[in-house]
C-alpha cells in the first residue's frame, strides 16, 4: 500500500512554514530589548508638516525625537499627513509576534474600511499595555489622497508619510518625542534600509571589538606555548650537538667502572708464600691440614689437632701473624684423639700485599 505524500511542512514538531519568521520575530524582539538598544541607530528625518513648517526629528524603534536644525543634514525625509484627512483608531490585542500583530491589523483594515480595498492605504504603531496585552493606533487614508499628498510634495525625494498623534503638529525642537504612524510607502522603506545598514554595521564593530578582546585574552597564552615550543626545539638542537660528547661520557663512565671493577678484583692481595711458610713453622708436628683458602687479606684453615685452643693460642704469638681465632667450634668425634677445626688467620700488614708490579715485597 502506497502513503500518500504529507503536505504539512513539518519536522520533529517545527512548522518549517513559521520557521524563517519565528527566527524575525525573536531576533526583532532582541534587538527591541533596552540592553542592545545601542546596537540600533538612530535616523536623522526631515519632517515637511502640513503648517508648512520643517522640522528635524531623530527616529529610532518607532519613536521620534525633535533635533535642532543644527544636529546634521537629514538622512531621510518624511510629509505629514493631516490627521483630518485619515481615519484613526484605537485597538487592544494580544501581545503578538510582529509578523502576527501585523495580519490581526490588516484583517481589522479590511473589516472597516470605507475605501475599496485595492484603495486602502492604512498604517499603525503598537505600545505594550501589560499582561500579555498592546495598543495599536490605527490610522488608513486612500491611495488618491495619499498620490496628491505625494504630488503635492513633489521636490521631496522619496519621502516617508507620517500621521502625528494629537498635538504633534505643534511639537518643536524643545518638545517631546513622538510616535509617529508611518504609511506604506517608497521612503520608509528607505528609513528601514539606513537602520539596517547602521545596525549590521554596529554589529560588525561589536564582532570586531568581540576578536579583540579575544585575542588579547589569548595572545599571552599563544606566546607562552610558542616560548615552549621554542625552548623544546633548542632543547632539541641542543641534545644533538652535545650527543657526541654525551657519548664519549657513557663510554669514559663505563672504561672507568671497569676499571674500578678490575681495581677492586686485583685489590689488596696476601703474600701467599711467605704465609704459607709461617703457617707451616707454627704448626705442631702432631697437628695437620686438611684444607686451605684465601678470603682477600685472610686465611681459613681446617684440619685435625690434639689440641685446637691451645693451636689458636701458638699461632697468635707467632711472629708475623696479627690475630688467629675459631671460626667455628672445635669437634672431637667419639673414639678420636684429635679434634676437627677451623681457624681464621689475619697475618701482619707486611704480609697483607704484593709489589705494584706483581712481585714479592721484600720482607
Amino acid at each position: 500500500m502506497a502513503l500518500a505524500p504529507s503536505s504539512d511542512p513539518r519536522l520533529f514538531g517545527i512548522d518549517l512554514g513559521q520557521w524563517l519568521r519565528q527566527w524575525q520575530s525573536a531576533a526583532a524582539l532582541l534587538l527591541a530589548h533596552p540592553a542592545l538598544g545601542a546596537l540600533t541607530p538612530a535616523v536623522r528625518v526631515r519632517l515637511h508638516q502640513a503648517s508648512g513648517q520643517r522640522t528635524l526629528w531623530s527616529v529610532k524603534n518607532g519613536e521620534a525625537e525633535p533635533l535642532p536644525a543644527s544636529a546634521g543634514a537629514p538622512q531621510a525625509e518624511a510629509i505629514e499627513l493631516p490627521r483630518e484627512e485619515a481615519l484613526e483608531r484605537t485597538l487592544t490585542l494580544p501581545a503578538l509576534p510582529q509578523a502576527d500583530l501585523a495580519e490581526a491589523v490588516q484583517l481589522e483594515v479590511q473589516a472597516i474600511t470605507p475605501f475599496k480595498p485595492e484603495q486602502t492605504v492604512a498604517g499603525y504603531r503598537s505600545a505594550p499595555l501589560g499582561d500579555g496585552r498592546v495598543r495599536v493606533d490605527l490610522a488608513l487614508t486612500s491611495r488618491q489622497r495619499l498620490d496628491a499628498l505625494l504630488l503635492q510634495h513633489a521636490r521631496v525625494s522619496r519621502p516617508e508619510v507620517w500621521v502625528l498623534p494629537a498635538g504633534g503638529h505643534a511639537v518643536s525642537a524643545a518638545g517631546g518625542a513622538q510616535r509617529p504612524i508611518c504609511m506604506p510607502s517608497d521612503g520608509a522603506r528607505v528609513r528601514k534600509a539606513l537602520t539596517a545598514r547602521g545596525r549590521r554595521l554596529r554589529l560588525a564593530l561589536l564582532a570586531l571589538a568581540l576578536l579583540l578582546l579575544l585575542a588579547l585574552a589569548v595572545t599571552p597564552t599563544l606566546q607562552l606555548r610558542q616560548r615552549a615550543i621554542a625552548a623544546q626545539s633548542a632543547y632539541a638542537a641542543m641534545s644533538a650537538q652535545a650527543a657526541p660528547q654525551m657519548a664519549a661520557r657513557e663510554a669514559l663512565q663505563q672504561q672507568a667502572d671497569r676499571l674500578a671493577q678490575l681495581q677492586q678484583a686485583t685489590g689488596p692481595q696476601l703474600r701467599l708464600v711467605p704465609a704459607l711458610a709461617l703457617l707451616a713453622e707454627a704448626m705442631p708436628s702432631s697437628a695437620w691440614i686438611s684444607n686451605l683458602r684465601t678470603e682477600g687479606e685472610k686465611v681459613f684453615i681446617s684440619g685435625f689437632a690434639e689440641d685446637a685452643a691451645a693451636l689458636v693460642q701458638r699461632l697468635s704469638r707467632q711472629d708475623g701473624i696479627h690475630s688467629a681465632r675459631l671460626s667455628s667450634p672445635a669437634i672431637r668425634n667419639a673414639n678420636a684423639k684429635q679434634e676437627s677445626f677451623t681457624i681464621e688467620v689475619e697475618f701482619a700488614p707486611a704480609l697483607q700485599r704484593l709489589s705494584p708490579a706483581g712481585g714479592e715485597a721484600a720482607p
